[in-house]
């Protein structure tokens, strides 16, 4: 809970959702606060259980995680209730994505980096292994970014279905 509040405010997103619903972010980034509306928590709660067995089947599913639905009851002349739900602000699959993607693309370009010095060190009858493993690796992390976004659209079409 220290890093949803610690000794500051949250801070709140600028513009609202379409279903005006307002966002807060934790200070380190890491979890989003966002205000529902009755009928939107009932719809969770019935997904719920889909949910949780989608994250039992898959445990490294590209999904934002859900850390709670809260019911605050707000004082003063409206006495409203307020739901809130407190989520992961980015999947920790889709940042390794990200992570992933900046260190294929580094990756290549140390490749081809590589690759216009192959004749030089042809020429100069130097060994090729750091050019070959430098392949296998780009190999190698090209598939493995390949397969999480995959795993990342297919959770997409997924959600598409509740």
């Amino acid at each position: 809970m220290t890093s949803i509040c610690g000794n500051e405010a949250l801070r709140e997103l600028s513009s609202p959702g379409k279903s005006g619903s307002f966002f807060y972010l934790s200070n380190d980034d890491r979890y989003m606060i966002k205000t529902m509306k009755k009928v939107e928590a009932k719809a969770l709660l019935r997904m719920m259980p889909a949910y949780y067995n989608h994250f039992r089947a898959f445990e490294n599913a590209l999904v934002t995680k859900f850390y709670g639905l809260h019911y605050v009851k707000l004082t003063g002349p409206a006495k409203k209730k307020l739901s809130i739900l407190i989520i992961s602000k980015v999947p920790v699959a889709l940042s390794k994505i990200q992570e992933a993607d900046k260190t294929n693309r580094d990756l290549k370009t140390d490749v081809e980096a590589l690759g216009t010095q192959r004749s030089k060190l042809l020429n100069e009858n130097a060994e090729l292994n750091q050019l070959d493993v430098a392949g296998k690796v780009e190999a190698e992390l090209s598939q493995t970014l390949e397969g999480l976004k995959a795993e990342k659209d297919s959770w997409a079409m997924e959600k598409r279905q509740f």
